[in-house]
């Protein structure tokens, strides 16, 4: 589901650095999917996410960013 959303987002994207950012979170969460990520990777959707938001004129950095910072791990 978080995947989904992300992909929908990132080809809406005004700036190629957050496009490459969400396609990282993307990569990450498919592989926490199928359970080949690895534990570091918590890590590292937490400070791409904490990159992408914010950090854009337009408000699709954010809504990508925000619903992954909302899963419980």
């Amino acid at each position: 589901m978080y995947t989904l959303q992300v992909r929908l987002i990132i080809r809406d994207l005004c700036i190629n650095l957050y496009r490459e950012g969400t396609g990282w979170l993307v990569d990450i969460l498919e592989r926490m999917k199928i359970g080949k990520a690895d534990f570091a990777e918590i890590d590292m959707l937490e400070e791409l996410t904490t990159q992408i938001e914010g950090h854009t004129i337009c408000a699709l950095g954010d809504a990508a960013a925000w619903p992954v910072q909302g899963i419980d791990f």
